[in-house]
């Protein structure tokens, strides 16, 4: 099975989550390694074969290359949330 061409919209919102995905680990100090680190270590669902998410992801994402799973970004969006919250402190 082939994969399909992404949209022009898709693009656009890989191009948009890469930006809001290095702004974030920027201003927070995070290295690919430790993004990846902390969101496996916040993932509370251990069903899946592979749980966390890996340095490769993370660069992918970064890239534009992927879209990622719900669960990764669901993870980040929690991540995200902690350390906006944390940061008005």
């Amino acid at each position: 099975m082939t994969k399909s061409k992404p949209t022009e919209d898709e693009l656009e919102e890989r191009i948009a989550r890469a930006q809001e995905w290095g702004q974030f680990r920027q201003e927070f100090g995070f290295t690919q390694k430790s993004l990846a680190d902390t969101l496996k270590s916040i993932d509370t669902d251990k069903t899946g074969k592979l749980p966390g998410v890996s340095r490769r992801t993370i660069q992918m994402i970064e890239a534009g290359l992927i879209k990622p799973h719900a669960h990764t970004l669901a993870l980040f969006e929690e991540l995200k949330r902690r350390h906006e919250r944390n940061k008005d402190r």
